[in-house]
């Protein structure tokens, strides 16, 4: 079975890129991946309608990577570091109670 050209094109696409300048921003990233889609869609418009809504978008890749596990890595960050409070004050707990045996 054959796709059509037009499901295809309904059909949402991902890509990955690399800024190749380390001082370009990523407003002026966008700003230029911008200019380009522009000229694609008046350059193709009938493939790529402005009332489908055919956008593109572009985001710094952890943003990406940890959007939905975002809140579980905080719930997780923060129990980590509670037990490593409650670790350090069993170790002073421990230390303070030796010192108290010595001095007897």
């Amino acid at each position: 079975m054959r796709a059509s050209r037009q499901s295809i094109l309904q059909q949402r696409s991902r890509g990955q890129a690399k800024l190749r300048e380390p001082g370009v921003t990523l407003a002026e990233a966008r700003a230029d991946l911008n200019h380009i889609a522009d000229g694609l869609r008046a350059k193709y418009s009938d493939e790529y309608p402005s009332a489908k809504g055919y956008d593109i978008q572009m985001q710094p890749v952890h943003e990406q990577l940890a959007r939905d596990i975002r809140p579980v890595l905080i719930v997780l960050l923060s129990a980590v570091a509670l037990l490593l409070i409650l670790a350090c004050a069993n170790v002073t707990g421990i230390m303070v109670s030796r010192v108290l045996a010595r001095t007897r």
